[in-house]
């Protein structure tokens, strides 16, 4: 392998673009895995990332071409982030140094490009960027990265909503943006767009994926789920949305309390909540004696909604951008 050298700056920030796209790509490597999945793809002046449903696209200035390993490469140009200098000598490795550091970063043999991303085909100006993050994260809030069912692991994203759901809560939050048919998106996707501050300026997608592009030029590309997404119309239009109270200041605060002294049902009524360690005091309208419901699931909403109609079967929850229902737990 010819060796090539990319010279010593007294400029701290001239590793900077390297550091930044090598952490933006390692939101699709993983820690263990097969070779691909675990090195990155330096060539072109291009970062590319690919676990086998994310990949992730970064622009370099850099003129390298190698496979380093993922999370050793951002580790090192983290340490050596002043007047770094990098190396690429003949027994594959990347020589990464700056002061008195000097670190190695093991490469693997040349492997395949993963396929391209889709092609462009809807505009997004910056604050449709902002609603359409925020919609995929707030319907992600119930999704695993990995489950039972992949409706479990997955947002659908269709026009104008994006919906989640683990079987005992739903979630639909609002976009407005117009998207053909409906996508069903893995939840590490959003996980990754979510850890993002990037302004999403275009989207394409195709039958089987789905791709955002930054406005720094970045892309982000998910394989899709084929499983369909429950039919949410007939869902909501069983729900009596008339009569939602307002959510009192300390609901939540008193969820998270309870939650620390023992993770599971609360109780709730109209003078408060308990579990089977802890009591909090609270005045609460409820059209029902009392309703059974998930700490867990209740915090998921938290930030999120400011209404309720709390019921022993399934309690609604409204917000400005989205709307829950959350069923109960029967005591026994």
């Amino acid at each position: 392998m010819a060796k090539a050298t990319r010279k010593k700056s007294a400029k701290p920030e001239d590793s900077s673009n390297l550091l930044q796209a090598v952490n933006f790509c390692l939101g699709a490597v993983k820690e263990l895995g097969e070779v691909y999945q675990t090195h990155l793809i330096l060539a072109h002046n291009w970062a590319v990332g690919f676990d086998g449903v994310l990949t992730a696209a970064h622009p370099i200035t850099d003129d390298l071409t190698a496979y380093p390993h993922g999370d050793t490469l951002a580790t090192a140009l983290k340490r050596c982030a002043t007047g770094t200098a990098i190396t690429q000598g003949d027994d594959r490795t990347l020589k990464v140094s700056a002061g008195r550091l000097r670190a190695s970063v093991p490469c693997a043999e040349p492997f395949p490009f993963p396929p391209p991303p889709d092609a462009p085909a809807l505009d997004l100006e910056p604050d449709q960027s902002a609603a359409l993050k925020r919609s995929l994260s707030e319907a992600g809030r119930p999704a695993k990265d990995q489950a039972d069912r992949t409706l479990f692991a997955s947002v659908m994203l269709q026009s104008g909503t994006a919906s989640g759901t683990d079987g005992i809560i739903v979630i639909e939050s609002w976009h407005g943006l117009t998207i053909p048919g409906q996508l069903m998106i893995p939840k590490v996707f959003v996980k990754t767009l979510e850890k993002t501050d990037k302004t999403i300026a275009k989207i394409g997608g195709s039958d089987n994926s789905l791709t955002v592009y930054f406005t720094d030029k970045s892309w982000l590309k998910t394989q899709l789920y084929r499983e369909t997404f429950p039919d949410l119309g007939r869902l909501w239009e069983q729900v009596n949305a008339d009569d939602v109270v307002p959510i009192p200041d300390h609901f939540f605060p008193g969820v998270d309390h309870l939650k620390a002294f023992a993770d599971g049902r609360i109780e709730i009524t109209a003078s408060g909540m308990r579990n089977e360690k802890a009591e909090f005091d609270l005045d609460i309208k409820m059209p029902y004696e009392r309703a059974i419901l998930s700490s867990t699931h209740l915090l998921m909403l938290n930030g999120i909604v400011s209404k309720y109609r709390l019921d022993p079967k399934a309690s609604y929850f409204s917000g400005e951008n989205c709307r829950a229902l959350l069923s109960g737990i029967y005591a026994h």
